[in-house]
């Protein structure tokens, strides 16, 4: 989507607009970090900084959770989707991780000798962990946000709708009308 430079066109601008280097190396540094395995994140990033990232996401709006986690469980599931493909390519390809040309193929998270199927069936297992886990926190989220805003919206027994008050009013005028009329 952002191959050309330019940013999606949104109903509120009717030109695009142009997109920074700094705004698309964040964007691949965000996708990235999406893109880790459990353990490679706690490797890159510590316990303070997780912390961090902890309290950041607890002080976000539930309306912003819901967004932040289903564009994560979008960026996990082209992870896993990608990850797939490559692993059915690995099936077709020969045996200890060459590629069809003959060139080793790059490794996954394993240790060198380890065979690059199993570092994807590893990476593909984490990523679809880590999706159930997501899903469980996006349920609850939206569960909460749901009765907020259940809350918050005003029951129907305060004030009828505009709508209602037009159909009520013309339901009254037709009686009236029809009784004026067979008197």
């Amino acid at each position: 989507p952002l191959d050309n430079g330019m940013q999606p066109l949104s109903e509120s601008s009717p030109q695009p607009t142009p997109v920074t280097e700094g705004q698309r190396r964040h964007a691949r540094l965000i996708a990235s970090l999406h893109r880790l395995t459990l353990a490679e994140f706690q490797n890159l990033i510590s316990p303070a900084q997780q912390r961090a990232l902890l309290a950041r996401y607890s002080g976000l709006s539930e309306a912003s959770k819901v967004s932040a986690l289903r564009r994560v469980k979008e960026v996990l599931d082209q992870a896993v989707e990608d990850l797939t493909e490559r692993r059915s390519e690995t099936l077709m390809g020969p045996p200890g991780g060459l590629s069809l040309d003959g060139a080793p193929a790059p490794l996954q998270g394993g240790s060198p000798g380890t065979d690059p199927r199993d570092a994807l069936d590893l990476r593909i297992q984490d990523h679809t962990q880590t999706l159930k886990e997501l899903a469980a926190e996006a349920k609850f989220v939206e569960q909460r946000y749901s009765r907020r805003a259940q809350k918050s919206t005003p029951a129907s027994s305060q004030k009828p709708y505009l709508s209602q008050l037009f159909v009520r009013e013309f339901e009254r005028c037709r009686t009236e009308g029809s009784g004026q009329a067979s008197g």
